[in-house]
């Protein structure tokens, strides 16, 4: 039983560092954060949801780098930095609970999926690549 323990241990679990530190060059293309534990979107033309997941992945880095006590946020935050209505942020965090790309932790406070980083990441960076006239060729 303890092999088999120590297997999953070593290989199966998901560790919120380990998950950040794995993404952290393809998030740093489109989020920084700042030592008081602000979070910079550098893809400002993105959607709704991807700026939104951007955000909550940023505050997870923030938190991570010790400059926020949290990185669960509440929708008033999330309407007041990324400068969007309620209006549109309410409907970006249902398609992203509903989506399973982030989870409600508390009354009104949300955090990212570690499971969902790469996935969300890929997504943002493919349709960045398809508007910039890149892509993958096949062959």
């Amino acid at each position: 039983m303890t092999e088999l323990k120590d297997r999953i241990l070593g290989e199966m679990v998901v560790d919120r560092r380990s998950v950040l530190d794995q993404h952290f060059d393809q998030a740093k293309e489109f989020i920084g954060v700042t030592k008081e534990g602000l979070v910079q979107i550098k893809l400002r033309k993105g959607s709704a949801h991807e700026q939104v997941f951007l955000y909550l992945l940023g505050k997870a880095y923030a938190k991570e780098a010790e400059f926020s006590e949290n990185d669960s946020v509440a929708i008033p935050e999330l309407v007041r930095e990324l400068g969007l209505p309620r209006g549109t942020i309410d409907p970006a965090v249902k398609h992203l609970i509903d989506n399973h790309l982030i989870r409600k932790t508390g009354r009104g406070l949300y955090r990212i999926r570690e499971d969902k980083v790469q996935e969300m990441l890929n997504k943002i960076n493919g349709r960045r690549n398809l508007k910039n006239g890149r892509h993958k060729s096949k062959g």
